[in-house]
């Protein structure tokens, strides 16, 4: 098996398990919050954000390592690839990297908010 084969099979499963997560996020557990008051739903929310800004290993694994394997597949398809079949790995895979970024850059701030802190005693 190539370098690149192994590059793309992890980039498509990391990538694949990061949609699912926000799939499931969004189907299942946003509407099962939305039912709850305001302060319930802060509070929940809170919790959930708690885990994952305690660097939740599972969850960094797969969101961290989606954009590692992007980042792989730039380099290994840059170095391996003849230039008319790399540019459109290049392109994709440095879109996804642009929007997780993005997005993980954003997290931090939350915190900063008063409102979002977690275990706020406001809200308890």
């Amino acid at each position: 098996m190539y370098l690149l084969d192994v590059a793309l099979i992890f980039s498509i499963l990391s990538c694949s398990l990061v949609g699912g997560f926000i799939f499931t996020y969004a189907i299942v557990v946003m509407p099962g919050l939305s039912s709850l008051s305001d302060k319930d739903f802060l509070r929940a929310f809170q919790v959930t954000d708690a885990i994952i800004q305690d660097n939740q290993p599972l969850f960094m694994f797969t969101w961290v390592g989606s954009m590692v394997a992007m980042f792989m597949m730039i380099v290994v398809s840059s170095v391996r690839v003849e230039l008319a079949e790399a540019w459109p790995i290049v392109l994709i895979s440095f879109t996804y990297l642009v929007g997780g970024a993005r997005h993980n850059c954003g997290i931090p701030y939350s915190f900063k908010q008063p409102y979002t802190k977690p275990y706020n005693r406001r809200f308890k």
